[in-house]
């Protein structure tokens, strides 16, 4: 792969050098699940369960943030979703801002 430290960095000017004491994997790899939601928005109501939106994602935050947090009842969320966020679970999201890609 060459100057991985190069590879990662070129364009990308807010990702830091990689340490080189880091171990690099595939990311299909390290998965074990993988669900995609994107362009399906459930049913919302005034209360209920939070939904963790991309909105509600950021570099700057370890755990989602409550902005505009929005909620879905428990038979949306028993029945409309293909999976649950676990406890350790990583949500990357595909916004196209330095704010909020994660």
């Amino acid at each position: 792969m060459g100057d991985k430290t190069a590879v990662l960095s070129e364009g990308n000017a807010w990702i830091r050098p990689v340490p080189e004491d880091w171990q690099y994997d595939v990311l299909s790899d390290l998965l074990i699940h993988v669900v995609d939601n994107r362009g399906k928005t459930p049913p919302t109501v005034d209360s209920g369960i939070p939904l963790i939106a991309t909105y509600n994602i950021s570099n700057s935050h370890l755990y989602p943030t409550e902005d505009n947090l929005r909620y879905v009842s428990k038979v949306t969320y028993d029945n409309w979703f293909r999976s649950h966020p676990q406890s350790d679970d990583i949500i990357p999201t595909k916004v196209n801002t330095e704010e909020q890609s994660v």
